[in-house]
């Protein structure tokens, strides 16, 4: 064999490695991008939703107060539409994950979960609302008070 049939056959088997090593690279950039498109266009607008979901259930205990400390059948006819607009919400942003974003058993289980939770709050809520049309501000106390120890 002469030498520049060696260099020749030396030369080939790199350009092979290298067209080996840069189809890897390419193969595997293209599954990266591939698992950066999922997280933009699934992951994020879901923990997106739970932010919201998050945000709009913060809103109650300002609304609460609101309405505690009212005086008037207007202000607080007002604020229960905002809290009915928030409900409305809050839904919204649990059906949109609920349809978009269960990936299992586990994740469902804990949706159904919270949405029972949610349930028994909006029971809460309209008992303390109710104390507090009757004018049962001790009984609103009260019940803060125990709502807080987990009563």
């Amino acid at each position: 064999m002469t030498l520049s049939r060696r260099l020749l056959l030396t030369l080939s088997g790199a350009l092979l490695a290298m067209v080996f090593v840069g189809s890897l690279g390419l193969w595997r950039l293209n599954q990266a991008q591939q698992r950066f498109e999922y997280v933009q266009v699934k992951i994020i607008p879901n923990v997106k939703e739970l932010e919201d979901v998050r945000s709009d259930t913060g809103c109650y205990a300002r609304l609460n107060y609101q309405y505690l400390l009212s005086t008037d059948d207007a202000s607080r006819a007002a604020i229960e539409q905002s809290v009915d607009a928030l409900n409305k919400s809050v839904d919204h942003h649990i059906a949109t994950y609920e349809r978009n974003a269960i990936s299992d058993d586990t994740d469902r289980r804990m949706l159904e979960t919270d949405k029972a939770n949610f349930t028994a709050f909006q029971a809460v809520l309209q008992s303390f609302w109710a104390k507090v049309r009757g004018g049962d501000l001790d009984g609103c106390q009260e019940h803060a008070a125990g709502q807080r120890r987990g009563a």
